[in-house]
């Protein structure tokens, strides 16, 4: 994978550069060896570095440099050899500028798929302090420069909010003109081969951090473009947006409550890396005249004949505009809010129009059940007003009963006693089983009613415990990452 441009006459420098010291300097805010945060590696994951020397002969502004490019991809077991490599030189003469980078991919969870062990020895093989044992760096966005002992700079600017932010750790040495460092970062870069272009049209040693927010931008422009994408889809389907006034169809408000949930989450992030990378780039603009002051007398005189400052000064000027204006393209966060409040709106309406339809069927069935109730009453009448009658006519037609008797007292059998022997204890047991059927039901529904509070009573509880067990295990985590630094 790499594709080198033509470097010229390069030998290994018979006096190399003492930047890479045996264990890299720690300040004492960087200095905590009870702080750490273990990750494992893939063993997969390949680290590209890519590199840009040139030698220049003298300051002039229209004197072309001699220049060596390379990119090239190394496997985890390669990457610490490739690293302790000699700086390259022309002519037994060591570059004027240039910069080596590697970039290393994270997981999902940002962080290093290269794991602990591998990532302190590349740090030692590019004179880089631990940072990831720093209690601040877990994706605290913040950007800083520290002077070294030995008088180099390190710029280190740690994850912003967003998983789609770059991650830079970079160390400026002035005597030599060289910055190498290490660039964290989710996926391929797209426009990495673009860089060592742009650093031999500018080799100021702020514009990689400058390209860095610039990346990250470009990153998170992509992001808004995605949810704006959605929040126009989100206005044709409720019919309510710029180009969709008149729209009528089926909503499926649960889709399109989750597609507004995530929409405006990753809208919010989006916005709160921007605002994050701006500050980068407002510190980036304040420090140019403070590195300025701070390089060798033939560096500056190289970099002012090639008005590197200024031009690097109007490139960050022109980024901090382009985010401003990405923070207000397209006024997508204020009119996710208003899809907001507008499918909210609709749903309260659909469920006042259900519960006017429920309202209407309850009022239709009550009238129904009225209508059923009278019938009712007038069957129960017409059998009541018949019961005599009927009762009577069924007891005298029974053949207990001898109606050709010339005497009435006669009119009786003498079977006639058989009836009161069987009708009576059968209407006892029957009244008997209906009152005990009757207390049985009452018992078994409070029973059953008691049951059904216990066991949402045990619902409640094991949620809440749940939830607790949730925020435990949260704080847990924050504690974790709190205590240990993330590239």
């Amino acid at each position: 994978m790499a594709t080198p441009v033509a470097p010229p006459a390069i030998q290994p420098n018979p006096h190399p550069p003492q930047t890479t010291p045996a264990e890299p300097t720690r300040e004492w805010y960087w200095d905590f060896g009870d702080i750490r945060l273990n990750f494992p590696p893939d063993g997969v994951s390949e680290i590209v570095v890519m590199e840009q020397w040139s030698w220049h002969d003298d300051v002039s502004q229209n004197h072309t440099a001699n220049s060596a490019s390379r990119l090239d991809s190394y496997r985890q077991d390669q990457i610490i050899q490739r690293l302790q490599e000699p700086i390259p030189t022309h002519e037994n003469r060591p570059p004027s500028s240039g910069f080596q980078l590697a970039i290393v991919p994270c997981s999902f969870q940002s962080l290093p798929c290269v794991g602990i062990e591998l990532l302190d020895k590349m740090n030692e093989a590019l004179g880089l302090i631990n940072h990831h044992h720093h209690y601040a760096s877990v994706r605290s966005g913040a950007i800083g420069t520290f002077q070294m002992a030995d008088g180099s700079w390190l710029f280190a600017r740690p994850r912003a909010p967003d998983f789609s932010s770059l991650t830079t750790i970079l160390r400026y040495t002035p005597s030599t003109n060289t910055t190498r460092g290490v660039i964290y970062h989710d996926s391929v870069l797209p426009q990495s081969s673009n860089i060592t272009a742009e650093f031999a049209m500018c080799p100021h040693p702020l514009l990689i951090p400058l390209i860095a927010c610039e990346l990250t931008l470009h990153n998170n422009v992509y992001h808004l473009e995605r949810y704006q994408t959605t929040l126009e889809q989100m206005e044709g389907a409720t019919g309510y947006g710029v180009l969709n006034e008149n729209a009528e169809a089926v909503l499926d408000h649960r889709m399109l409550v989750k597609a507004l949930s995530q929409a405006r989450s990753g809208v919010h992030l989006a916005l709160s890396t921007l605002r994050s990378t701006k500050s980068c780039v407002e510190f980036i603009l304040r420090k140019i005249d403070w590195v300025d002051e701070r390089l060798s007398p033939e560096t500056h005189a190289r970099l002012k004949a090639r008005h590197a400052s200024t031009a690097l000064r109007e490139r960050a000027e022109f980024v901090a505009s382009t985010i401003e204006h990405a923070l207000l393209r397209g006024g997508v966060k204020e009119r996710l809010e208003g899809q907001h409040s507008t499918l909210f709106n609709l749903i309260t309406q659909n469920d006042s129009l259900l519960s006017t339809s429920i309202a209407q069927d309850s009022r239709e069935i009550a009238a129904a059940s009225k209508r059923d109730s009278s019938s009712m009453k007038i069957v129960a009448f017409l059998t009541t007003f018949f019961l005599p009658a009927t009762f009577v006519a069924t007891f005298f037609s029974m053949p207990l009963f001898n109606w050709d008797s010339p005497s009435v007292s006669h009119v009786a059998t003498g079977h006639f006693w058989v009836f009161w022997a069987v009708a009576a204890p059968l209407t006892v047991v029957t009244m008997v089983c209906i009152v005990a059927w009757a207390v049985w039901h009452e018992r078994n529904t409070r029973r059953m009613e008691r049951k059904e509070r216990l066991g949402f009573s045990q619902v409640v509880a094991d949620e809440a415990m749940n939830l607790k067990r949730a925020a435990t295990m949260r704080e847990e985590n924050a504690g974790a990452n709190g205590i240990g630094g993330g590239g």
